[in-house]
């Protein structure tokens, strides 16, 4: 696992590059500008949280040690049928429900799995972290979402990878400090997804409006 100081220095070369390749695109970036990016504060705000579990993944070879490459390879062994199946259950039971049951879930495999050295929790924690994308997409759909904001949403929420791993090694106790990231991440998604896009919108707008 890279120190912190390593992160930091992978996101300072990425972030610039990623500026490039926008200025570089064959769309005018006055066009782009114009358009606002087609990007959605909520979107990013649920992928930035839903994506959390995903990246705090990352502690797991340092948590679990020489135990950390089978819980790997079973993890995502079984993270491909769960991405097919996910959405299927969603869109059967409700999208909403299905990022309610994601969230309350993750925050006690998080408790067991880093806290509890839980074997069994971590496979089931790595499942849901990387398989969750399938149903967060659907959500917002549900949500009136435009597809040409869903994708730049989910694409600028991925700097959560370099924020989530470099927040672990920034606080310390890299255990306690996991479980506290993803139980406040997971909360917050649950808060957000409850509310809506509609209603989001409407309270970010009334606040914009008072100051």
């Amino acid at each position: 696992m890279l120190p912190y100081r390593y992160a930091l220095l992978s996101g300072a070369i990425a972030l610039p590059i990623s500026a490039m390749g926008l200025l570089l695109r064959k769309v005018g970036i006055g066009h782009v500008i114009a358009s606002g990016f087609n990007f959605s504060l909520y979107g990013f705000l649920i992928y930035f949280l839903a994506f959390e579990p995903a990246f705090v993944l990352q502690i797991i070879p340092q948590v679990f040690g020489s135990q950390a490459f089978l819980e790997s390879e079973i993890a995502y062994f079984l993270t491909v049928p769960a991405y097919m199946t996910f959405p299927i259950i969603a869109k059967r039971y409700g999208f909403r429900r299905a990022v309610y049951s994601i969230a309350s879930l993750s925050i006690a495999l998080s408790i067991f799995a880093f806290m509890y050295l839980n074997f069994y929790a971590a496979i089931i924690f790595t499942v849901f972290g990387l398989a969750v994308n399938a149903v967060i997409t659907g959500f917002l759909r549900d949500e009136d979402l435009s597809p040409e904001k869903i994708g730049p949403s989910m694409n600028f929420s991925a700097i959560n990878g370099f924020i989530v791993p470099t927040m672990i090694y920034l606080i310390g106790y890299i255990r306690v400090s996991a479980v506290a990231i993803t139980v406040v991440s997971m909360a917050l998604l649950f808060t957000f997804s409850a509310m809506g896009q509609k209603a989001f919108s409407a309270s970010t707008s009334s606040i914009t409006h008072r100051a």
